[in-house]
């Protein structure tokens, strides 16, 4: 809207015609440094009024301009048509952003940035029956502040010399763009009643004997302040805010049954419930790496990954494996409405969280409540926290485990550096613990992994996968498999079976931790494992089914058997016959020798489970087995 317009709308004089646009809102002033002091105009606009502000490359001439110059990142428009816009279009999620954040930049000739304006001068006006203070920067533009004590301001510029560019929000910026032009054809029906919340920020020198950088320098350092000082929400955070997704449901409620336990007075808690601190709930740490690194044993991203990669899966898997698990209980279920894009609706999520709650979250909480070495350190950690908090320095204790499970409280009165050193006294401790107590595989991000991905696998099989009942028959099988050692490489007898699997031949790295590996090597491993102790107690009648033992004794050979080709294909190199051989040959050798020691392992690994299941061999033909060992 042009500045005679909004004059005669408001009954006021017009303001000279050297600045023929203008934007009211709030001034401020915020932050120092770099000889600038920077101000801003705080404003709302019209969608219309949107055409005003410029992309970079939507000013004429950008192309000729130095590459330095060129600080706002190009718009993708990839993300803008596929992802922006049908946010801004779904009407099941609440649609908002911050300010737009913008600069004013000046032009000579048309389209050459005028690096070095004119220093800002202050001033004092009458104008429209009020006294105003006044920042002018020759014609280009000039700010006008009520000396009301308010500071109620109005932006004044020269269009012809000026422009308002974009620093930061240009995708957003983009996307209104692009949804206005549509016209008619928009989805949004009310989308010409919105205000865009924008932020015009400028500068002037810090004092009158220092000149300011130029335009484009200052512009350069807020665009890479603001992309690169100011942090994303993170992915964990993500999860926990996340009321539209089931994966992230459960993944919150697990955590809750911890928090709401922890919550109660020691007396009132269920000793054996999963601590808060089990879980790294609080940090940022993003996972997926072979080691967790953290204080607590699992990350928030990670218990999200075991249901999105093993429990429920993605997308429409989700839904059908709720609506399969719920349906078998006889309990009556409706599936939320209106669902698009297998997201919740807005709003309808507390049904839904109470059938998680019921149906879902029990099972996997036995499991990892009562899988044997999680058993003890759970019950470590509760007596060591019992034993701190009814101590001579119990108060003190009492805030320190407060806040490594909630975060710091500023309120309190107790000296700060009592609470600061029980902190440290428990995070001691409780590393000492996970040593004491979980197993080197366990400890580390690929052993879970491996267990719930087993779990998930023999339970869907068995259509039982959130039954409680087979929860705890899983649960009780697995420790007897970690007792007898076939999940510990430094057993003798039965813990060389996970080399290849999930450590090296060396038992120095893992291997095979990422979750689309896990599948065909630990966690294919565990249930080879389960199997057998299952058979043995005449449990999991769906194993008896050879085409499954085909399948996971294929996977488990074909894992070890390219282990063992790298092994060889060491070996090899080494070997002075070879040194000048054609490399058909070199490979031929190392196939020899990686198969060799691949049917040998098989041939070992049968005969152990021999020796645990009388049954395994009734029922399986060793004719048939044999030949899975040799294919």
């Amino acid at each position: 809207m042009r500045t005679k317009e909004i004059s005669s709308k408001l009954n006021l004089p017009p303001n000279p015609k050297i600045y023929d646009m203008e934007m009211w809102g709030t001034y401020g002033e915020f932050g120092s440094g770099g000889h600038v002091k920077p101000f801003f105009l705080q404003s709302a606009i019209s969608v219309d009024r949107l055409q005003m502000i410029k992309l970079v490359n939507e000013i004429d001439g950008t192309e000729r301009w130095p590459i330095q110059d060129l600080f706002q990142r190009d718009v993708d428009v990839g993300r803008v048509v596929g992802e922006i816009m049908p946010y801004f279009k779904n009407q099941e999620t609440v649609n908002f952003f911050g300010p737009l954040v913008l600069t004013l930049m000046p032009f000579k000739d048309g389209c050459v940035i005028q690096e070095k304006l004119p220093r800002a001068e202050d001033g004092k006006l009458r104008q429209d029956n009020r006294d105003w203070e006044t920042i002018t920067r020759g014609d280009h533009y000039r700010i006008r502040i009520m000396q009301d004590g308010n500071k109620f301001a109005v932006l004044e510029w020269n269009s012809s010399n000026t422009e308002v560019v974009a620093i930061d929000g240009q995708h957003r910026l983009s996307t209104l763009k692009r949804l206005i032009a549509e016209g008619k054809d928009c989805a949004i029906p009310d989308i010409h009643n919105w205000r865009i919340p924008v932020l015009v920020a400028s500068f002037r020198a810090a004092n009158k004997d220092t000149d300011p950088p130029g335009v484009v320098e200052v512009s350069r350092q807020l665009f890479t302040n603001i992309n690169t000082e100011a942090r994303t929400v993170s992915l964990a955070r993500q999860i926990l805010l996340n009321d539209r997704r089931i994966n992230s449901i459960f993944t919150q409620e697990i955590i809750q049954r911890s928090h709401a336990n922890d919550l109660k007075p020691s007396k009132q808690r269920d000793e054996s419930v999963l601590p808060l601190l089990f879980f790294d709930w609080r940090s940022d740490y993003e996972g997926d790496t072979d080691s967790e690194n953290t204080l607590g044993l699992k990350s928030v991203v990670e218990v999200h990954a075991w249901s999105e990669n093993y429990l429920f899966g993605k997308g429409e898997i989700e839904w059908e494996m709720v609506e399969k698990h719920v349906k078998k209980t006889n309990d009556a279920y409706t599936k939320p409405t209106q669902i698009k894009n297998n997201a919740i609706p807005l709003g309808n999520h507390i049904e839904f969280r109470l059938n998680i709650q019921q149906h879902f979250i029990p099972a996997l909480a036995y499991l990892l409540e009562n899988f044997e070495p999680y058993e003890r350190f759970i019950s470590s950690l509760r007596g060591y926290e019992l034993k701190k908090t009814t101590s001579e320095v119990s108060e003190a204790a009492k805030h320190a485990f407060d806040e490594l499970r909630y975060g710091r409280n500023f309120s309190l009165r107790i000296q700060r550096p009592d609470i600061e050193r029980e902190i440290a006294d428990v995070e001691k401790k409780i590393l000492e613990m996970k040593k004491d107590h979980i197993p080197y595989l366990f400890e580390r991000a690929i052993g879970m992994r491996g267990v719930v991905c087993s779990y998930a696998t023999l339970g869907e099989r068995g259509n039982c996968t959130f039954s409680l009942e087979y929860s705890k028959d899983f649960t009780r099988l697995l420790n007897m498999a970690n007792r007898d050692g076939w999940f510990d490489p430094k057993d003798a007898s039965k813990g060389k079976f996970i080399y290849c699997v999930a450590v090296d031949m060396n038992n120095k790295n893992i291997i095979n931790f990422k979750h689309h590996s896990v599948r065909t090597a630990l966690g294919n491993y565990i249930s080879l494992v389960i199997s057998v102790y299952a058979l043995e107690r005449a449990e999991f009648e769906w194993l008896l089914d050879f085409d499954l033992w085909k399948t996971l004794l294929d996977n488990y050979r074909r894992t070890v058997f390219r282990e063992y080709k790298k092994e060889a294909r060491f070996v090899v190199k080494d070997i002075k016959k070879y040194e000048f051989s054609p490399k058909k040959e070199i490979e031929q050798e190392i196939e020899k020798r990686a198969r060799g020691a691949t049917r040998q392992r098989l041939k070992e690994l049968v005969a152990e489970f021999e020796k645990i299941s009388d049954f395994f061999v009734e029922v399986y033909d060793e004719a048939e087995l044999q030949n899975v060992v040799n294919s």
